[in-house]
């Protein structure tokens, strides 16, 4: 089973959320940090289900639980990260000398 840690503002502080290979599915369990924690460990909500196939699909169910907006979810998750080779082709694009509006480069 993985796990990570979802660095939600206001469920970071335990919240987790991972895929069970087992189960074929993603999970999540969700600890409010303003609240005192419950002796018994239960987290304030827990997802789980074999109908969340893709984190995208967890996203989406943390987010209409825990009131968040999708995308703050999904950043949260780093799913909405550059794709690979991107930040590697801007960065070379930021390097070249720019052309100023009378076509020269400076």
């Amino acid at each position: 089973m993985s796990r990570q840690a979802l660095g939600l503002h206001g469920w970071d502080d335990r919240s987790i959320w991972g895929y069970d290979p087992p189960g074929g599915h993603y999970y999540a369990q969700l600890w409010r940090n303003d609240k005192p924690e419950d002796p018994s460990g239960n987290p304030d909500i827990w997802i789980s289900s074999k109908d969340l196939a893709t984190p995208q699909a967890l996203a989406l169910v943390i987010s209409t639980r825990s009131g968040q907006s999708l995308a703050r979810v999904e950043r949260a998750m780093n799913l909405n990260a550059a794709a690979p080779g991107l930040e590697a082709a801007m960065a070379e694009f930021a390097a070249e000398p720019a052309a100023a509006a009378d076509g020269k480069v400076r």
